[in-house]
C-alpha cells in the first residue's frame, strides 16, 4: 500500500505541474538553514535539496546569493516543514514567491531510519516524487513582453493606381505571334513517369518499432481492472491496473514502483531506479 502512494505521488506532482509557475522564476533558493533546525545544514538537508533541484534541472542557488539582496523576487524559496513525531520523520517541501504565497507543495515523505540524517534524507527523496517530470524554462518580464510586441506594417506608399496600371499596360503590351507544330516547339515534351510513391514498401503491420518515434510499440490487452501490455513477441511487459484518474495506471506485478500516464497526447513510465527518478516515453496502442 505504501508504495501505492508513492507512486500516485509521483503522478500528482507531475499532473499540477502547469498549476506550478516556476518559469516566472530565475532561481529557486534554498536556505542554508531551514526553519526549524538549530544549525545550517544540519542533518544534510539543505545540500540534499539543492543538489535534488539541480539534478532535476532547476537553476538552484542558496539565499545569500548576491543578486537576491537586492531583488529577492527573482527566487522561488524553498521551505521544509519538519512534522517528525518520535518514530518517524515527515517532511514536506513548500516553494513560495518573495510575498510567501504558495507556488507549489510536494507530497509528505517519510522515513522510520532511526538515524538522523538517513532518515531525513530518505523523508525528503520521497518527497522530491512529487516533482517529477517538472521542468524550469525561466522566461524574464522583458523577454515575454517582447515576444507579445505586435508588429505594425504601413502600406501607404505601396498602393499605386489601377488607373495607372492599366495604362501602361496598354502602351507597352505587344502579341507575338506562336508556333504550334510539335516539330517547332522550343521544348521538349514530358513523358509521365512512375511516382515513386507506388515503389514505397509499406511498413510492416507488427514492425517492433514505431517509425515515426523510434519507440517500442507495445499493444493494450484488457485484462480483469486494467490492461496487459505485450510486445510483438508477444510477451508481456507490463501491467496496469486503473486508477480514479483518467489516462494513469499503476504498474503492478514488477519490481519498479512505477506509474504510466498521458502527458500532451503522448503515454510516459515513471519509476525509480536507484534513487533517480527515470521517465521514458512509450507507444502503446489501445
Amino acid at each position: 500500500m505504501r508504495s501505492i502512494l508513492i507512486v500516485l505521488a509521483i503522478f500528482l506532482g507531475g499532473y499540477l505541474v502547469g498549476n506550478a509557475q516556476f518559469d516566472n522564476y530565475k532561481y529557486i533558493v534554498v536556505p542554508k538553514r531551514f526553519d526549524g533546525f538549530k544549525k545550517e545544514n544540519q542533518y544534510g538537508t539543505s545540500t540534499l535539496v539543492k543538489y535534488l533541484l539541480t539534478q532535476q534541472g532547476f537553476n538552484t542557488v542558496y539565499d545569500d546569493f548576491e543578486e537576491l539582496k537586492t531583488n529577492p523576487c527573482l527566487g522561488a524559496w524553498v521551505r521544509l516543514q519538519d512534522d517528525s513525531s518520535l518514530f518517524s520523520t515527515k517532511t514536506t517541501l513548500f516553494f513560495e514567491d518573495c510575498h510567501g504565497s504558495s507556488i507549489f507543495e510536494t507530497a509528505e515523505g517519510r522515513s522510520k531510519i532511526k538515524q538522523y540524517k538517513a532518515s531525513y534524507g530518505e523523508a525528503i527523496r520521497e518527497a522530491f516524487f512529487s516533482l517529477g517530470g517538472l521542468s524550469h524554462n525561466y522566461v524574464s518580464k522583458e523577454a515575454a513582453e517582447k515576444k507579445e510586441e505586435t508588429v505594425t506594417l504601413n502600406f501607404k506608399n505601396d498602393v499605386k493606381s489601377l488607373h495607372d496600371d492599366n495604362h501602361v499596360a496598354e502602351k507597352t503590351t505587344t502579341i507575338v505571334g506562336q508556333k504550334t507544330t510539335s516539330e517547332e516547339r522550343p521544348y521538349k515534351a514530358l513523358e509521365p513517369k512512375e511516382s515513386d510513391r507506388a515503389k514505397a514498401v509499406p511498413p510492416k503491420k507488427n514492425a517492433l518499432r514505431s517509425e515515426a518515434t523510434n519507440v517500442e510499440v507495445l499493444y493494450a490487452q484488457p485484462i480483469e481492472k486494467g490492461y496487459q501490455l505485450v510486445d510483438t513477441t508477444p510477451s508481456v511487459r507490463y501491467k496496469l491496473q486503473e486508477t480514479s484518474v483518467p489516462n494513469v495506471y499503476l504498474v503492478v506485478g514488477d519490481d519498479k514502483n512505477g506509474i504510466v500516464f498521458q502527458k500532451e497526447g503522448k503515454w510516459f513510465l515513471q519509476y525509480e531506479d536507484d534513487d533517480k527518478n527515470v521517465m521514458k516515453e512509450l507507444n502503446i496502442k489501445f
